[in-house]
C-alpha cells in the first residue's frame, strides 16, 4: 500500500521498497468516492460508457485519475489526484493508473453499516451485498452527529446508538473480488481506431500515387482529393454517432442529478464567516456535510456564526468551535429533493 505520506508497506505495514504485488492500493486518505446507479433502460456497454463518462466529467482533482469497479446495481467510482500521488512515488517504481486500487476495495466487503480504522485514518462504509454504496473518511474516528450525517446521507436509520467501534480488516489477496474493474475502451475505441488506421491508409495510398511519376502530377492530385472526400465521408457517421451517443448518456445522467446544492451551502457557510470577520482558508462539502475553517481569533464569536447559519433554511446541525487553533464551522445540508431537469432547459 502507498500511505498518505509516501511510504510503501505491506500488510503487516513493514517497509518495502518497491511493489510485491500486481496491484498496489493507494490510501484512502487520497482517494475520493462516488456510487453510480445503473440507469434504467440503458445496455451493459451504454452504461459502462455512462460511468466513464462520469468518472470523467465529475474528477474532484484537475488531473485526476481514476478505477471503475462494475457490480450488480452500479458502479463504484474512485478518484485520486495523479501529481500528488505520481509526486509520492518519487519514482521509485514506475507510476502505472491500471495497477492502482483504492485502499478500500481491498478489504473484505461485509453488508451494512461499519466504521472501518484504515492505514491513515478511519472510513465509514455503507454496503449492500457486495457493492459499497457510501463512503466517508476522516482522520479521526467518527463522533455521534458525523456517523449520522454519514448514514442518513447513505439512506439508513442508524437508530439511537453511536457508531460502532472502528474496526481491523485484513487486506484480500485478491481485490479483483470485489466487482469487475471497467477500462477505457472497448467497442467505440475500436471504432475510432479502426478510423485512424483507414486515414492512415488512405494517406499512404495518396503519398504513392503523388510520387509515382511526375507527369501523372494531375492525375495523382485527383486521386488524393477523391481518397480525401471518401475517409471524410466514411469518418463522419462514426464521429457523429459516438458524439451522439455521449450527447444522449450526459442528458440522461443530468436529468437524474442533484443541484448543486452542496456550493450554495458551502457559499452561504464561507459568506457568513466573513461577515463576522474571520477568513477562512480552506473549506470542502462531500454532498452532505460543508466543512469550513479559518485562522482562530479571539475576537470572533463563534455564537455569531451559528447565529447566522441557523437561520439558514438550507443548513442544519450547524456546529462552529474552535479546534486546533483555528475556528472550525460543519454544517449538514438541507436536500431539496428537486432534480436538474425540474429547472433546466
Amino acid at each position: 500500500m502507498l500511505r498518505e505520506a509516501g511510504d510503501l508497506v505491506d500488510a503487516e505495514a513493514v517497509p518495502l521498497a518497491e511493489p510485491v504485488s500486481p496491484v498496489v492500493l493507494v490510501s484512502r486518505a487520497l482517494c475520493r468516492f462516488r456510487f453510480l446507479p445503473t440507469m434504467p433502460g440503458v445496455s451493459a456497454q451504454e452504461a459502462m460508457r455512462a460511468a466513464l463518462l462520469h468518472a470523467e466529467g465529475h474528477a474532484p482533482f484537475a488531473a485526476a485519475d481514476c478505477a471503475v469497479y462494475r457490480t450488480a446495481a452500479g458502479f463504484e467510482l474512485w478518484w485520486w489526484d495523479r501529481a500528488r500521488v505520481e509526486a509520492l512515488v518519487g519514482g521509485r517504481w514506475r507510476y502505472d493508473p491500471r495497477r492502482l486500487a483504492p485502499e478500500s476495495v481491498g478489504y473484505v466487503a461485509r453488508e451494512g453499516l461499519r466504521q472501518l480504522q484504515t492505514a491513515d485514518g478511519f472510513e465509514a462504509q455503507y454496503l449492500v451485498g457486495n457493492s459499497l454504496r457510501a463512503s466517508q473518511w476522516r482522520r479521526r474516528p467518527f463522533d455521534a452527529l458525523q456517523w449520522r450525517a454519514f448514514a442518513e446521507s447513505a439512506g439508513v436509520d442508524p437508530g439511537g446508538a453511536g457508531p460502532p467501534a472502528p474496526v481491523q480488516v485484513l487486506w484480500r489477496r485478491d481485490v479483483r473480488a470485489r466487482g469487475q474493474r471497467v477500462l477505457p475502451g472497448g467497442p467505440w475505441r475500436r471504432v475510432e481506431q479502426a478510423g485512424w488506421a483507414g486515414a492512415a491508409l488512405s494517406l499512404a495510398i495518396a503519398m504513392a500515387f503523388g510520387g509515382h511519376a511526375m507527369q501523372h502530377r494531375i492525375r495523382a492530385n485527383t486521386d488524393l482529393q477523391w481518397v480525401a472526400a471518401q475517409t471524410e465521408a466514411a469518418a463522419a457517421p462514426a464521429g457523429l454517432a459516438f458524439t451522439d451517443s455521449n450527447i444522449a448518456l450526459a442528458r440522461a445522467a443530468a436529468a437524474r442529478a442533484a443541484p448543486p446544492e452542496h456550493l450554495i451551502a458551502a457559499a452561504d457557510v464561507l459568506a457568513a464567516m466573513r461577515e463576522v470577520g474571520a477568513d477562512p482558508d480552506t473549506w470542502r462539502s462531500d454532498g452532505v456535510r460543508v466543512y469550513a475553517a479559518s485562522k482562530s481569533d479571539a475576537a470572533i464569536r463563534t455564537e455569531d456564526i451559528a447565529a447566522l447559519l441557523k437561520a439558514n433554511p438550507r443548513l442544519r446541525d450547524v456546529a462552529p468551535l474552535r479546534e486546533d487553533g483555528a475556528i472550525v464551522v460543519t454544517a449538514a445540508i438541507r436536500p431539496s429533493n428537486a432534480s436538474l431537469a425540474d429547472g433546466a432547459p
